[in-house]
């Protein structure tokens, strides 16, 4: 018990040595963060900003891959039939939870999203190993850009930065302190 209390204090003490950091920065150049925000916007609106894309080696490997998320439906789908254990579950997830008919009704909810969710995996799995171009549509709807105008004007500004960065280092202080 001494180690985790001892790794707790190590912990909370890292956090302060990191909010005392972030707080004197604030103090001492609040403005220098936003503007390297704002380089970094500017410059991925330039060059388009293409992002991460992972799609030509899913695509490249959909069989195996397809496979892999079948498989791990079925063993869901078989673990819901054959191996599941109410008194299991109540015991390891819904231990907290006082009443008896709140634990029923959050247990069967839990088997309804296992269930549907290993079903929606294991027809994914199956459009995937077998006809990969039939997902292109969700792909392309999942993927659009969102574009909210505004946000970016309003994180672009510098509000009360020098306040926060010493409410950080009071924060930082009195962290350090109890722990």
């Amino acid at each position: 018990m001494s180690v985790l209390l001892t790794a707790l204090a190590l912990f909370a003490k890292l956090v302060a040595a990191l909010l005392a950091s972030a707080g004197a920065l604030l103090l001492w150049a609040p403005t220098w963060l936003v503007a390297r925000m704002q380089v970094l916007a500017a410059e991925a609106e330039a060059t388009g900003s293409p992002g991460i894309s992972l799609e030509r080696g899913f695509y490249r490997h959909h069989r195996a891959l397809g496979l892999f998320v079948v498989l791990g439906a079925i063993y869901i789908l078989y673990f819901l039939v054959f191996a599941y254990s109410p008194p299991a579950v109540q015991a390891l997830l819904l231990a907290g939870i006082a009443d008896s008919i709140s634990r029923a009704i959050l247990e069967q909810l839990l088997q309804f999203l296992l269930f549907f969710g290993a079903l929606l995996a294991y027809t994914v799995g199956i459009l995937l190993a077998i006809r990969p171009s039939a997902l292109k549509p969700l792909e392309q709807l999942v993927n659009r850009p969102v574009r909210i105008p505004g946000w970016q004007r309003l994180l672009s500004q510098v509000l009360y930065g020098r306040m926060i960065g010493a409410a950080l280092l009071v924060l930082a202080v009195c962290l350090w302190w109890l722990a």
